[in-house]
């Protein structure tokens, strides 16, 4: 007896999708979203560590436009989740540039905080 797929939908399963898990064949073809995508990351200068989540944007971009033009909406509703927390982690979304932005000015003042202090010290100055 051949042992079932463990991918498959179960009983019920596929009719909630109006037939959208059935396999469609064919190669996936880059689009719109993975052009803009690949500008982004070109753009963003990422260091050379971040290349397997870029890599993982990338690939996320394809499928996206893959799902769009084969009209399966779900599919691009369950890579979302680990495509923001990709482009979270890379610090591209606003929300990390903000957060970034606001780290940068605490530590620039801080380093203005310690600069003035040690113009308030007591200082010698040679003559």
């Amino acid at each position: 007896m051949p042992r079932p797929d463990p991918r498959a939908p179960k009983d019920g399963q596929a009719d909630l999708f109006g037939g959208a898990l059935v396999p469609v064949a064919g190669p996936l073809t880059p689009g719109e979203t993975t052009a803009r995508v690949d500008a982004a990351l070109a753009a963003a200068d990422l260091p050379p560590e971040a290349d397997a989540l870029a890599a993982f944007l990338h690939d996320a971009a394809v499928c996206s436009d893959a799902f769009k033009a084969r009209g399966l909406p779900y599919g691009l509703a369950k890579l979302l989740p680990g495509v923001t927390e990709a482009v979270d982690a890379l610090e591209l979304s606003p929300r990390a540039q903000r957060d970034g932005a606001a780290r940068s000015s605490d530590v620039f003042r801080e380093l203005l905080d310690a600069m003035g202090a040690s113009d308030d010290a007591d200082t010698q100055t040679p003559h």
